[in-house]
């Protein structure tokens, strides 16, 4: 009986893959190229929108098993005293720290999916024909790119995300020249996309040439209709 049960979860895995492969698109680039501006673009056109960031910080909130495994790996110093995930200082150690990066990112990166899991059947849109956009940082890093039908990389210089990240976070040029080179490159991302989006311009130029993509990404919907989850 329990082999059953195992070929039914696996069976109910792979068309889930291949539900998410059919219709989800992952939207990626290094930080401070411009995801959140092209994820909010979406939004304003009624694109459902996921961010990795804020599935993060609600898989690891107080009683979630990822923070639990968090304090057993890292220890109870990375709390807050409200018994929150103490974002600001793991993000100095992870920085610096290849090793504990990369610990983090094995707690975190199943979490998030399973926490993305959890709010697509929450939107009510798992097995329906419907476009939507998983935006994060390192889908290529993780491997997660595979998983989706296409991969939206945004691209500016690399001057241009040191004076973002400078300007936006206040951060040291020193620190966000460090923080890029923990990051694949642009230009490797930008090999490796579906599409690019060169957000170097203004606000109606990324408009623009997301809105066309975006029209390219439906002409296929009449073809994806037929499928069945």
């Amino acid at each position: 009986m329990d082999g059953v049960f195992l070929m039914a979860a696996k069976a109910e895995r792979m068309d889930r893959e291949k539900w998410v492969h059919s219709f989800g698109i992952g939207l990626t680039g290094g930080i401070a190229t411009g995801k959140s501006t092209v994820a909010s673009i979406l939004r304003s056109m009624e694109v459902l929108v996921w961010d990795a960031d804020t599935l993060a910080r609600e898989a690891v909130a107080p009683g979630r098993e990822a923070l639990a495994a968090i304090v057993r790996t890292f220890g109870s110093e990375y709390l807050l005293p409200s018994g929150e995930l103490d974002r600001a200082k793991m993000r100095a150690t992870v920085l610096i720290e290849a090793q504990q990066r990369k610990k983090l990112e094995a707690i975190l990166h199943p979490a998030i999916q399973q926490e993305l899991w959890l709010q697509l059947e929450a939107a009510a849109i798992v097995g329906t024909p419907t476009f939507w956009v998983y935006e994060a940082a390192l889908l290529f890093e993780t491997n997660t790119d595979k998983r989706f039908r296409e991969i939206w990389v945004t691209s500016c210089s690399r001057e241009t995300q040191i004076s973002r990240l400078c300007e936006r976070d206040q951060m040291p040029r020193d620190q966000a020249v460090t923080l890029l080179q923990t990051q694949e490159s642009t230009e490797e991302k930008c090999r490796r996309a579906t599409r690019i989006i060169d957000t170097e311009g203004d606000l109606p130029s990324i408009r623009e040439q997301v809105s066309a993509h975006w029209a390219l990404v439906n002409s296929h919907n009449q073809m994806l209709y037929k499928y069945k989850y």
